[in-house]
């Protein structure tokens, strides 16, 4: 109930014009960057439900300027998820070959 009388209360209102718009970016509980994806942005079909993609993602998906399969793993170099810099990027094609990346550590 509470839940529909806040989202009717901003029914109508461009994400950009509500008291918690973030320029489209938020942080998840495990500490990853995502950012709200506009229609029509040719990275739109990477969107989780929410409307929301991963900034790592995205970020490789620019890079290589072509949208990621939901198979394709990008990984941080250092091991840290808010250093989102091109160079500390790896992309695996699949969760075994990131998942061997770690086994052989």
């Amino acid at each position: 109930e509470t839940k529909r009388k806040m989202r009717d209360t901003h029914k109508g209102i461009p994400m950009e014009k509500h008291g918690n718009w973030k320029g489209g970016f938020a942080t998840n509980s495990n500490g990853y960057i995502h950012f709200k994806i506009p229609k029509g942005c040719r990275f739109f079909s990477m969107e989780h439900k929410d409307g929301y993609v991963l900034l790592h993602r995205l970020m490789m998906a620019e890079y290589l300027q072509r949208p990621l399969r939901l198979e394709e793993i990008v990984h941080h170099i250092n091991g840290d998820i808010k250093d989102n810099r091109l160079e500390n990027f790896r992309l695996f094609e699949n969760t075994s070959e990131h998942t061997s990346l770690h086994r052989n550590k």
